[in-house]
């Protein structure tokens, strides 16, 4: 006697495999090492990844305080980058 279980996902399971096959899930997948970048420094050096304080004005503004962190610092490194090509010019 052979069983077989058909699960109630197998639906989304097909449309996300054919989903994989097309041109834009391949755009998509090209881009996701910057965003992953991103999200790693928002979470690990940011303070994104636990909210301190209860309530979702409170979590945010802890989020948007990240960002504005991460934006800084990224800012900061653009700066010091223009700076260091402009010596190296002179």
């Amino acid at each position: 006697m052979r069983q077989v279980f058909i699960s109630d996902y197998r639906d989304y399971v097909l449309a996300a495999k054919e989903y994989n096959q097309t041109e834009i899930f391949q755009l998509e997948m090209r881009q996701r090492p910057l965003i992953e970048r991103v999200i790693f420094e928002l979470t690990h050096y940011n303070g994104a990844r636990y909210c301190r304080r209860r309530g979702l004005e409170n979590a945010d503004w802890q989020a948007r305080m990240s960002a504005v962190s991460y934006n800084l610092k990224l800012w900061m490194r653009k700066v010091g980058r223009s700076e260091l090509r402009m010596l190296a010019k002179n």
